[in-house]
């Protein structure tokens, strides 16, 4: 976790959990100093992942829309660089 960047939603995963959720939360291991919001990085790109050996990890607060636009976003990833697999459920 030395040599990573973190990229949330928003700064509110920097927030105490609600009484009754876990302590434990993955956003403290990295520290807010390297973490960016999606929406800071849309603005200034540079910001994002700076080099090829930095390691990106992302912390979903569940927004069910940005997971959806998220999830869509690698599948036609995949399907325009032909790769992946498909499962039949």
């Amino acid at each position: 976790m030395n040599n990573c960047r973190l990229f949330v939603e928003t700064l509110d995963a920097f927030q105490p959990a609600p009484v009754g959720c876990s302590d434990l939360d993955q956003v403290d291991v990295v520290g807010r100093s390297r973490a960016a919001t999606l929406g800071a990085i849309v603005k200034s790109p540079e910001i994002g992942r700076r080099t090829d050996e930095e390691v990106t990890v992302y912390k979903a607060m569940g927004v069910a829309m940005e997971d959806l636009v998220a999830a869509n976003l690698a599948y036609r990833s995949a399907v325009a660089a032909g790769v992946g697999t498909t499962l039949i459920w």
